[in-house]
């Protein structure tokens, strides 16, 4: 027989829910507990061992707390926390995995009295860095800068790109040039997002250079065979202009079946 107030399968005896090689102190220990509703609520129970003079129990004493709201709570926030570690780990592999250039860039305090900022490369994945020329100790040291990556006439633009996405959260991919350490310029597909929390932009990009070169040239073949065909079909509408021409007057002249 079940006890009343304690789910199937549990006893209240305190044979059952304390052991008995329990010392006498405070034990905790979370059970559930019915109510007059029927419905089983999660409780922390605290309880002492009473001895006797020769040193046996005699009875427990204790205090029952329910823990439902508070339990709740706390799976709520572990499963939160997992959640946030697993989506962490996802961007740490794709962040890691090269699979793209990405980096993170940051207003950073510069001068003296740091009372001037700058916006550098502060984290990047070594696809950025074999795309840019630039090594692990240049980003440690700051010295990747936004300003040495872009073009002079592409400044303005940039930031006034970067505010733009501060404001709305990411960018859509765009087509941009960026300088590399030893003065070549590349081009580049990019998209940023901003991290509010760390005041700092994501880059993503893809070096497009050698693809644009494809594509210069084949802009190139194309126009040179728009203007081959324009040529040669001068060259030939005109003499067969004047032969057409010459041979209309010859019928014209000529009596018909004299001359053929």
């Amino acid at each position: 027989m079940v006890e009343r107030g304690v789910p199937p399968g549990r006893c209240r005896t305190g044979r059952q829910c304390v052991p008995r090689s329990h010392s006498g102190g405070p034990r905790l220990r979370p059970s559930s507990v019915s109510e007059q509703d029927a419905i089983y609520r999660r409780v922390m129970s605290r309880a002492s061992a009473i001895r006797d003079s020769t040193g046996r129990i005699v009875r427990w004493c204790g205090t029952t707390d329910v823990v439902e709201d508070m339990l709740a709570s706390q799976e709520l926030a572990a499963a939160a926390t997992h959640k946030l570690a697993e989506s962490e780990a996802y961007f740490r592999y794709i962040f890691q995995s090269n699979l793209v250039p990405m980096c993170f860039w940051r207003l950073e305090p510069v001068g003296a009295e740091l009372n001037q900022t700058r916006l550098c490369v502060v984290n990047a994945n070594d696809a950025f860095l074999a795309l840019c020329g630039y090594s692990r100790q240049d980003v440690d040291k700051r010295q990747v800068t936004c300003a040495k990556l872009t073009p002079p006439e592409e400044q303005e633009g940039k930031w006034a790109t970067l505010i733009s996405v501060r404001d709305r959260g990411a960018s859509l991919p765009f087509e941009t040039s960026l300088i590399t350490k030893d003065g070549s310029r590349k081009n580049i597909i990019m998209g940023l997002g901003y991290h509010a929390p760390a005041n700092s932009w994501l880059f993503a990009g893809m070096d497009i250079t050698k693809q644009k070169a494809v594509e210069k040239a084949a802009l190139a073949a194309s126009a040179a065979k728009s203007f081959f065909l324009a040529n040669i079909s001068h060259e030939i509408r005109t003499p067969l202009n004047g032969i057409c021409g010459v041979s209309e007057l010859l019928l014209d002249l000529v009596p018909a079946g004299s001359v053929q």
